[in-house]
């Protein structure tokens, strides 16, 4: 039973360091990615496990990247109605 909580425990911790590797490369230039773990890998490891657990996916990146541009454009019509009016 104590092996069976160890392996799932263990899968656990590498499904979010893959998740987080993942996030790594779709965030930043992937030479860089390739040479942030190959030179300074403990960092590169603990980064990418935190950012398996705490991060957030390209898709709600994306998202919260149209409301704010939709924001901006709502703000400039309003410029535009004020300057016309």
């Amino acid at each position: 039973m104590e092996e069976l909580i160890s392996l799932l425990f263990a899968l656990l911790i590498l499904y979010w360091i893959a998740k987080g590797t993942i996030l790594l490369f779709q965030r930043h230039n992937t030479l860089l990615v390739v040479a942030y773990v190959v030179f300074i890998f403990p960092v590169a490891f603990i980064h990418a496990f935190f950012l398996g657990i705490f991060g957030k996916s390209q898709e709600e990146l994306l998202r919260r990247e149209a409301q704010q541009e939709a924001k901006r454009q709502i703000l400039i019509e309003e410029e535009k109605n004020k300057l016309r009016g």
